[in-house]
């Protein structure tokens, strides 16, 4: 198994202090130019195949309510996942990188409850509901080290479902918070009554693409850091995120939140004005193949995905989130946050994507025959070694 150094992007930065150090004992820290770059040895993220097998061993041993847990705390053999080809995409999300808003079907959803949502806005947060199969996350939970959040909508249903593991602290965003900062780019570019700028689309297409630092830096300089996001945030609903003031990084959220937000990207809404939402949702769908990770495990490989993954070695945990969002007659908009001390960031990558494979197989049970390359114990996605070697940044 080949070993590859990932410079850790979402740091301790956008403001003008001196950078916080990082307390883990995995990271060094190296002081340039008054920024603190981190560099981690991790291996390859853990694959969807791996992921299904804890998802199935949940369902079967109770009757897909409750499952054996993980006792032993291993990691799935980490591999590499391929790139989703062109052939492969639907057609009828390779015609607009617009999201579809479709409403799910309550004969098969585990989560059919739907609210009316708030206002003119439809993706604005309706009611926050527990999911139906709960027991089911608790009980895969029970033996992982660590907290963690999980949330879903439907698009067109105001409802959102969420799991937290009982700390109800807020979560540290990490890089996830750079899906606010662009929301926040884009409504003042509207107030002001333009599109946005070549610096602007220069700045936020490696910010979200590649999730560079400097470009986020500058992004949440410009529009007037802590406040104006908080701003932007408070009009979309998203009403449990704080932004930080020790650096954009640190900002503390909810996985409701990150649903909220996300939701204004896949969604049409009166907040972000529509090219510019389109051009955020196909900037979402073409990341790095290595930030791909996270809550797509809850969607097939055959559907467009639009994803923002975050993070962070802090006090002595490492802060590892994902958002996603699915494309198609099925779409799910999802987040998955977590820390844990004495722990590492693969290990919380397996975390969350086990947390997702349990969601989409109660979401979605007809997936496990449709697409049993993600959703089977056999299933052969990613599993293919990685030979690649990320590029510190």
């Amino acid at each position: 198994m080949r070993h590859r150094v990932i410079r850790h992007r979402a740091i301790l930065r956008g403001h003008r202090r001196a950078p916080l150090a990082p307390d883990s004992h995995d990271v060094q820290p190296h002081h340039l130019t008054g920024r603190t770059v981190l560099h981690h040895t991790l291996r390859r993220a853990p694959t969807r195949g791996a992921v299904c097998l804890v998802c199935l061993s949940l369902l079967a041993g109770c009757g897909a309510q409750h499952g054996p847990s993980r006792s032993d705390g291993a990691l799935p053999s980490p591999t590499a996942r391929p790139a989703l080809s062109a052939a492969a995409r639907p057609t009828t999300a390779a015609s607009s990188p617009a999201l579809a808003s479709p409403t799910p079907s309550v004969a098969t959803s585990a989560s059919p409850r739907c609210s009316s949502p708030r206002g003119k806005d439809p993706a604005a947060p309706g009611r926050t509901e527990r999911f139906s199969y709960e027991s089911s996350l608790s009980s895969y939970m029970r033996n992982r080290r660590g907290s963690a959040a999980v949330a879903m909508r439907y698009p067109g249903c105001a409802t959102i479902y969420a799991f937290d593991t009982g700390s109800h602290d807020p979560y540290i965003t990490a890089s996830v918070v750079k899906l606010s900062v662009m929301a926040t780019v884009m409504v003042q570019a509207h107030r002001e009554g333009r599109g946005l700028t070549a610096t602007e689309k220069s700045l936020i297409e490696p910010m979200i693409t590649e999730s560079d630092n400097d470009a986020t830096t500058e992004l949440w300089t410009r529009v007037g850091e802590a406040p104006a996001v908080q701003k932007v945030l408070r009009s979309m609903g998203a009403d449990q995120t704080t932004p930080s003031t020790q650096g954009w990084g640190l900002t503390t959220t909810t996985a409701r939140d990150q649903v909220v937000i996300m939701s204004h990207f896949a969604m049409k809404n009166p907040i972000i004005p529509e090219p510019m939402r389109r051009y955020a949702i196909n900037l979402l769908g073409h990341v790095d193949d290595e930030q791909t990770w996270g809550m797509t495990a809850a969607i097939p490989h055959t559907v467009d995905r639009r994803v923002k993954n975050g993070w962070l070695p802090h006090d002595n945990a490492w802060h590892v989130n994902s958002v996603a969002a699915m494309d198609g007659p099925d779409g799910m908009i999802l987040a998955g946050l977590s820390r844990a001390a004495a722990s590492t960031m693969e290990y919380q990558i397996s975390t969350l994507e086990s947390l997702a494979g349990i969601m989409a197989v109660h979401e979605h049970p007809q997936w496990t025959t449709k697409y049993p390359q993600d959703f089977s114990s056999t299933g052969a996605r990613g599993s293919q070694t990685s030979s690649r070697t990320a590029t510190p940044r």
